[in-house]
């Protein structure tokens, strides 16, 4: 990609992350080689306050405002009932239907608005070869709304393992509405919402399996051991969302610009996937009835 070229970077806000929002976008802006342009879709609490700090922080951006946006998704989605329940019923949906409906570029890049660029950065966002159709950042668990017997060889489905939809970037002809609408067909259990735009990004990237950035230089945040080594990107996902308070400018690099690695993704096994939520479940709900 020609570095005189804006690269479109869209993510979706809300008023109550515009502050993490600025702070992270901002980091985003700051250390990318190539300059960008950010389309913010409004989640339809975004205020012109928010909207006049994010201009004055990121100077290249521009809104979509979800009264827009429904009219437009809406009439975009009316042969597909089941996609279009889910995006009026949860929010988080917009990143999935809006984000590709919505983009009119060929390939789109997408970025969270809680994750942090520690170091400069130059071509992450372009594809190695032609041939290339999405690359995402690795998961620390396979964190999918499916149970084991919807894989192959049980079932139809085929999925990346440990992708992360914080950040990515996929060709915009890989978005497959008639796959999604068979997906939403068979998701039902509202307790499983919090990865269903994940695992709908997770099913398109199956269909051909493209790319994952190297996770010792773009991870999902743990704890403050991930901001040492050559870390260029963190996730800071709500668990551990505090943490970014103690990201301060020592541990922000202004080094040479970094190329990060890539590296192709591998099919989810159903094995896998029962492993990690039956560890998953463990954790969260066998072990906390026996406190030491």
């Amino acid at each position: 990609m020609n570095s005189m070229n804006k690269q479109i970077v869209r993510t979706l806000l809300g008023h109550k992350d515009v502050q993490m929002g600025l702070r992270c976008l901002g980091s985003l802006r700051k250390q990318s080689a190539e300059p960008v342009e950010f389309c913010i879709h409004d989640d339809g609490t975004i205020d012109n306050t928010d909207k006049g700090n994010l201009q004055e922080t990121l100077v290249n951006v521009r809104f979509i405002a979800r009264k827009e946006a429904d009219h437009r998704v809406a009439d975009l989605l009316s042969s597909y009932p089941k996609c279009l329940e889910f995006r009026r019923k949860l929010v988080f949906t917009l990143k999935l239907f809006d984000v590709a409906l919505l983009a009119e570029e060929d390939s789109i890049t997408f970025c969270d608005s809680d994750v942090f660029f520690f170091r400069p950065f130059s071509g992450m966002f372009s594809f190695p070869d032609k041939n290339a159709n999405c690359i995402f950042m690795q998961d620390i668990q396979e964190a999918y709304s499916i149970r084991p017997w919807h894989l192959r060889p049980f079932g139809t489905l085929r999925f990346p393992h440990v992708l992360n939809s914080g950040l990515f970037v996929i060709r915009k002809n890989l978005f497959d509405l008639d796959a999604l609408e068979k997906f939403f067909s068979l998701t039902e259990n509202p307790s499983w919402s919090p990865w269903l735009e994940q695992t709908a990004w997770g099913l398109l990237a199956g269909n051909k399996m493209g790319y994952l950035w190297d996770g010792d230089y773009v991870k999902v945040i743990q704890s403050e051991k991930c901001f040492r080594g050559g870390i260029v990107a963190g996730h800071f996902v709500g668990p551990v969302r505090k943490l970014l308070g103690k990201v301060d400018t020592k541990q922000v690099s202004t080094s040479s610009y970094v190329e990060i690695p890539l590296t192709a993704m591998k099919p989810l096994t159903a094995p896998q996937l029962f492993l990690d939520q039956l560890r998953r479940y463990l954790k969260t709900r066998v072990f906390p009835l026996f406190p030491r």
